[in-house]
């Protein structure tokens, strides 16, 4: 038997000390390795090993002495054994090694190479062992890693990052400098680490038996690598260990390009247990994390690991916790009550939580119909768990992820397009770096969609995810490592002014129509971005969106879009200078022969002039710029123009000497597709201006007229205006007046043409507030017949 194991051993030490990457880490030919090690190592000495059942680093290091003595005459001062572990420790983070390479004189620095060949060919030897000791038993069960094999892979999505993993875990010798660290440090870091991934793996395996969507590659590779981070704490670093290591541990996955992975190791503490929605590879780890902790030191001072049951973990852990006052008490127990709904419902599929069997076991359920209340509950619990479980591995995986858009792409309906990226709204937030840049491409797409509502929400969306594409860390940063971190923020800025750039100019081949649409939304995107960015990071994405606003060359569609969304820009975030950059852009802009333009500049003048007062310089600016404006071809832009000229006062003498005569004009115009659709907002508006003078001039005429924009305008954003504008007129009108307005859009719900009827119900709803009692009461019961209609249009705008 022990020339079995000894063969083993001696194959697993030539694969490894023929490996390339290590050839080239110690400047060797792989003869002249080969032949070092036979000549120190023989076969005799490890069966000598093996017979003993000693597999400790000391006497790995007694075997490998003489091998090391050749490459390295002089021992290092603090030990080989204290040496390869710190070896290690700097190999994973060498950006914080305790070796300044620069400070060292000539010969300390050959010294130290021939140090670094030394315990590089004991780690390996090392390594050999621990490789084979699993498969003979030879280490107990929580002191190895039992990871997915090929069988198990080939259904993961993370199959290829998971092997680029083991070969990093590999290559920098994670297993063999934690297996060093039980040694010469006070710490079981291995005993931990090794635990939890047995726990995880244990519970992960009967789930994917279960037919739970669960990656083994991922929780696996996270479950390995999650307090990786603890080994790049240094210095006054080491006393916050607890706090600071989920950092690190990002590092190190971010490094290697272990994405996934690392968004699993990364993010285990208990307190991630508070996000809404966590994916099960995510519930395992911080789970089994949650039950193999410390209970302090034997006798040695060697610190002692225990696995708890989920119970005994929550009241050891909160004896752990600093500065535990009710308010932390009380937010810990809803953490262990989330972990504990999760085990429960391990449970009841059949998982064995307790390591005993490695296969899940039978259970028989109970048939709902005869549940007690207690019991319907608590299948409640499962069913959201399974839920969940399904949906976060259906926007986890990328491969499933591009489907599910994909899906969404080619949908006809506009409402299930809606209820598509209301998924996407609800849980952008746990989408990864790539979802959320996909997830824009498709929102990007979805501005040119046919239908306004589509545009909008998709515009609002792709503001949400630009302000929160840089992943808010939520965890203590290193002191050293903030300014790192501010500085790998910003991705979401580039995505701002990429958009930026594509919103104004979208690629040429965009037809003229989906242009405006695109140009449109800009103003939703701006709004949201300035809306919901932090404060601190505001400036900076108010720069990118000024810098458009400084050119002045820009051509008609381009300028009326810059125009529009001045009207989404709060001018209390602005500086006076930056003020007067969008004042003067608006200002550029007065002299140029399309109406729609000149409409857009005066639109934003009168916003100006509402919202700040103006400066003498900006007061300036606007009437140069009024003074020069053509507006004599229409009564809409003159009437605007005269209002900022001269004031409020003038209206009384616009009402006497023009409004008789052009009210019946501006019906007919408001009805023309081909009249822009800001000069049909400023319409409304000098309708609404001269009712509000005098209330029983046109007041029945103005209602009937907004009613019939709300119900067939062309444009969303004059259907609204018009909505808001009937609105006011309600007050104004007799009770047979109001009846009548609300008899004709009750018709127009009749229509069964949704995308006419389907802005109705919002203003609609509230207009009728203004009836009798009695023809409120009539209007209802018409509203019940609509509710039986064979027409589900007609259903759906009566039930809105």
């Amino acid at each position: 038997m022990y020339k079995k194991i000894v063969k083993q051993l001696e194959k697993q030490i030539w694969d490894r000390i023929g490996a390339k990457p290590f050839l080239k880490q110690v400047d060797f030919h792989k003869k002249e390795a080969v032949a070092l090690v036979r000549d120190c190592v023989s076969s005799g000495s490890l069966s000598e090993v093996v017979q003993e059942g000693n597999y400790t680093g000391s006497r790995i290091l007694t075997l490998c002495r003489p091998l090391m003595e050749r490459l390295c005459s002089q021992e290092p001062e603090e030990g080989w054994l204290k040496y390869a572990y710190d070896l290690c420790v700097d190999g994973l983070f060498p950006e914080n090694s305790s070796v300044d390479q620069n400070l060292q004189t000539q010969s300390l620095q050959i010294q130290n190479r021939q140090a670094q060949r030394a315990a590089a060919f004991y780690l390996e030897i090392l390594g050999a062992f621990l490789d084979v000791l699993p498969s003979i038993r030879a280490v107990k069960p929580g002191y190895f890693f039992e990871f997915a094999t090929a069988e198990e892979l080939k259904d993961c999505e993370s199959a290829q990052e998971y092997r680029a993993f083991l070969e990093w875990f590999r290559r920098e010798r994670v297993y063999e400098m934690m297996w060093l660290g039980a040694e010469t440090t006070d710490f079981d870091s291995l005993g931990h680490v090794a635990g939890v991934h047995r726990i995880a793996m244990h519970a992960a395996r009967q789930l994917y038996q279960l037919g739970v969507p669960v990656d083994l590659g991922l929780i696996s590779g996270a479950a390995a690598g999650h307090d990786i981070g603890k080994y790049g704490c240094h210095g006054e670093e080491v006393k916050r260990i607890p706090y600071l290591h989920y950092y690190y541990t990002e590092q190190w996955f971010k490094r290697h390009r272990l994405t996934n992975i690392g968004h699993i190791a990364a993010n285990h503490s208990t307190w991630d247990l508070e996000l809404e929605n966590l994916s099960v590879e995510n519930l395992l780890l911080i789970y089994a994390d949650f039950r193999v902790k410390s209970v302090g030191r034997d006798e040695d001072g060697k610190e002692i690991i225990t696995y708890f049951t989920l119970k005994e973990a929550f009241h050891v852990i909160l004896n752990k916790l600093d500065h535990v006052d009710a308010a932390k008490e009380n937010r810990y127990r809803k953490v262990y009550a989330k972990l504990k709904d999760f085990e429960d419902y391990m449970i009841h599929l059949g998982v064995d939580t307790d390591l005993l069997a490695a296969r899940p076991k039978r259970t028989e359920h109970v048939d709902p119909a005869i549940m007690s209340p207690a019991e319907t509950v608590q299948l409640l619990k499962y069913m959201a768990v399974d839920h969940n479980i399904g949906l976060m591995n259906v926007l986890q995986s990328d491969r499933s992820f591009a489907t599910v858009q994909e899906a969404a792409r080619s949908e006809k309906n506009w409402k299930n397009s809606r209820a598509y990226i209301s998924v996407f709204e609800e849980y952008f937030t746990y989408m990864s770096r790539r979802q959320k840049v996909l997830t824009l491409n498709f929102l990007y797409e979805h501005l040119m969609h046919k239908e306004g509502d589509v545009r909008r929400q998709a515009a609002a969306l792709m503001g949400k995810i630009i302000v929160n594409f840089d992943e808010d860390y939520r965890k203590e940063l290193p002191k050293n490592a903030s300014k790192k971190a501010a500085d790998e923020q910003g991705s979401g800025l580039r995505l701002w002014e990429k958009y930026l750039s594509m919103m104004l100019v979208p690629d040429h081949k965009v037809i003229e129509k989906h242009r405006r649409w695109v140009g449109f939304a800009l103003k939703i995107v701006v709004e949201t971005v300035l809306s919901q960015c932090k404060p601190q990071e505001r400036e900076a994405y108010l720069q990118k969106l000024l810098d458009r606003y400084r050119r002045f060359d820009q051509d008609d569609i381009t300028a009326f879009t810059m125009l529009d969304t001045l009207l989404a820009i709060p001018l209390d975030f602005l500086s006076l200078e930056e003020r007067k950059t969008l004042l003067s852009f608006a200002c550029s802009l007065s002299g140029r022969d399309s109406m729609e333009i000149r409409a857009g500049v005066l639109r934003y003048f009168q916003y100006f002039a509402e919202r700040v007062q103006p400066e003498e310089s900006e007061k300036q600016m606007i009437e140069t710029a009024l003074s020069s404006m053509k507006t004599d071809d229409d009564i809409a832009l003159a009437y605007v123009r005269d209002q900022l000229i001269r004031g409020k006062e003038k209206k009384e003498l616009w009402r006497d000497a023009a409004m008789q005569d052009v009210v019946s004009d501006i019906f007919l115009k408001n009805m023309k597709i081909a009249t822009p659709w800001t000069i049909k907002e400023i319409n409304i508006q000098m309708l609404l201006d001269d009712l509000m003078e005098d209330p029983n001039a046109n007041a029945l005429q103005v209602a009937a007229h907004l009613s019939n924009l709300l119900k067939v305008s062309e444009r969303i954003t004059v259907r609204h205006t018009a909505g808001r504008a009937l609105l006011r007129t309600a007050p104004l009108l007799t009770r047979d007046q109001r009846n009548e307005i609300a008899i004709e859009l009750n018709k127009g719900l009749e229509t069964g043409e949704y995308e006419f009827s389907k802005y109705i119900p919002e203003y609609l709803g509230q207009f009728v507030l203004w009836l009798h009692p009695l023809e409120l009461d009539e209007f209802l019961r018409d509203l019940k017949k609509f509710l039986v209609s064979v027409n589900d249009r007609v259903v759906c705008v009566a039930l809105d």
